[in-house]
């Protein structure tokens, strides 16, 4: 007969000691772990989004969600415990983290997963040129190169006549910003370039009165923006604040006096930055609270604070509520905005009728341009404007038409008081405006490349016809692009 032996206590604790510590061990190796971020295959991305990025790391299990700062990427895809893709959205320009939700929890913040979203634009008019990169974000430039402001090597007012070359040893670009006669722009990797002349320091490389028929960096941290004014510019960085670079004539580099900068300085104000404009001799930006603000020449209202009064510091500017964009450029003593409402409002000169409001007398304060509703994208010229509204993405131009700039299928004939169509031009995403020539991009679905359209003034072939005779009817010079 088999003896049962009862167990004693000490034996019982023993044995539940052991199930606790086999029950805990089992519930440790059944969570998963946190997720983490190791790298992203691009360290920029167009502020519009809508481009795929790839992302690095470890533990992407179950994944939920990938998020951009406060918002949430679409199109999760998966490839592997340590690879993922994503659908960028759009957000305001700066630096975001890219965080990853897994059934381990959340990725933590690192130097890794920073992204940076930057101001894009395809083309860009300037005073006598024009610049693309629309193609495979590689730029080329054509017109007047008398400072070597085309960007690949020549020195020459002619030799750049409807002459589309690219421009040698400069990363992708995400943008492109012309002055009178010196060109920047900003590289998907934050670099910023400039190049052409130099009298005022304009090229930010430290040196004045030295041209460059090549780009030239200039010494900034990663940038994000930039807006090139008539012999200035500025840039924002990643944290949002602002350098700016070139001539101080009237006080258009915001750093509190009339001294020019041969290398980028810090305006006053501490403002960070989420759009940002250069005109003639005055800039312009919006905050982080969507307010705009503006410094430098006030000759004509162009600050827009109420008063013709330089400022060489940003001031606030009046009776303009949120808006999400503001655009001028360097041959313009006028200044537009996209309010919050997808509308138009406008001030500074407007004696072509630039402002879009039916006058031609100058305005201190914002003018709601009539007629414009769902606005998506906007241009200002030397004497006129242009904004792209509604479904199909139409422009719509008005002021001066002495060279056919406002793309109505003629030269000349009287200024152009409001906004009209250009009906033959649709699905246009990118909008410049020159000194007397406007261009744009346009993307129609299921079209691999876009068409590149520019009209009016052409003295020195910058609307990329093989001619140079003004036109006022809009020419794709898309076919000509250097591969």
């Amino acid at each position: 007969m088999r003896r049962i032996v009862a167990p004693t206590a000490a034996a019982i604790a023993g044995a539940a000691l052991a199930l606790v510590g086999l029950s805990t061990a089992g519930t440790a190796a059944a969570t998963p772990a946190r997720p983490t971020v190791t790298s992203l295959n691009r360290v920029g991305v167009a502020s519009t989004g809508g481009s795929t990025l790839t992302v690095h790391g470890t533990n992407f299990r179950g994944v939920t969600a990938v998020t951009f700062g406060a918002a949430h990427g679409t199109g999760v895809k998966v490839k592997s415990a340590k690879v993922l893709t994503v659908s960028v959205p759009a957000h305001v320009i700066g630096s975001v983290d890219v965080r990853v939700t897994a059934r381990g929890g959340r990725s933590a913040t690192s130097v890794h997963d920073r992204l940076a979203y930057l101001t894009t634009n395809a083309i860009d008019a300037g005073s006598e040129m024009t610049c693309s990169s629309a193609i495979k974000s590689l730029p080329f430039c054509f017109g007047n190169g008398e400072h070597g402001q085309t960007g690949n090597g020549v020195v020459s007012a002619t030799a750049q006549k409807n002459a589309l070359v690219r421009i040698p040893g400069v990363p992708p670009i995400a943008e492109m910003s012309l002055g009178s006669a010196f060109a920047c722009a900003l590289a998907f990797n934050g670099t910023v370039w400039c190049w052409g002349d130099n009298e005022g320091g304009e090229l930010g490389n430290g040196l004045s009165a030295t041209d460059s028929p090549t780009p030239t960096v200039v010494h900034l941290p990663p940038a994000v923006a930039i807006a090139a004014g008539y012999d200035s510019a500025c840039a924002v960085l990643r944290d949002r604040t602002l350098r700016c670079w070139g001539r101080n004539d009237a006080g258009e580099l915001g750093r509190g006096d009339y001294t020019d900068a041969t290398t980028p300085v810090t305006p006053t104000g501490h403002l960070h930055v989420t759009a940002l404009a250069a005109g003639s001799e005055t800039t312009c930006a919006i905050d982080t609270t969507r307010h705009a603000w503006c410094w430098g020449q006030n000759h004509f209202g162009e600050v827009g604070d109420g008063t013709t009064q330089n400022r060489y510091g940003p001031v606030r500017v009046s009776d303009l509520g949120t808006v999400t964009d503001i655009e001028s450029s360097a041959m313009s003593d006028s200044m537009c905005a996209l309010t919050v409402a997808e509308r138009v409002e406008c001030w500074g000169y407007n004696v072509h009728g630039q402002l879009g409001n039916g006058s031609t007398a100058d305005a201190d304060t914002p003018q709601p341009v009539p007629g414009l509703t769902g606005v998506s994208a906007l241009a200002v010229g030397g004497g006129h404007a242009c904004a792209v509204s509604g479904r199909f993405k139409l422009p719509s131009c008005w002021g001066d038409n002495t060279h056919g700039q406002l793309g109505l299928d003629r030269v000349g004939g009287p200024d152009v008081l409001s906004p009209t169509s250009l009906d033959d031009v649709a699905g246009v995403t990118d909008i410049s405006a020159g000194y007397n020539h406007t261009c744009a991009v346009s993307r129609q679905q299921d079209v691999p490349v876009p068409a590149e359209y520019c009209w009016g003034g052409d003295a020195y072939g910058q609307l990329g016809d093989d001619g140079t005779t003004d036109n006022g009817t809009p020419f794709d010079f898309s076919g000509r692009v250097p591969g």
